[in-house]
């Protein structure tokens, strides 16, 4: 809450997954920008390898979408050294 009693406004963006398994994320979450979004999926993308590896395939990703539906990034599932 800043000083003057109004919340500061963060964005909602949308973690789609895609491919053989899809699933549309309904109810997004909060990110500062566009920047922290991606990485947030990232994230995902990499905890989903490690506890389902059967996703890891090409053509399965995480979708980041906007409040208006606009795409900004595709992040491919992938195993990472952990």
């Amino acid at each position: 809450m800043l000083g003057s009693g109004f919340c500061e406004y963060m964005p909602r963006y949308f973690l789609h997954l895609v491919g053989e398994a899809p699933a549309r994320d309904r109810v997004g979450h909060e990110c500062e920008n566009d920047d922290q979004a991606t990485e947030d999926a990232r994230l995902i993308a990499q905890r989903l390898c490690r506890e389902k590896p059967e996703m890891f395939r090409d053509g399965n990703y995480i979708c980041v979408t906007d409040e208006d539906d606009e795409e900004i990034v595709r992040v491919p599932l992938a195993f990472t050294a952990a």
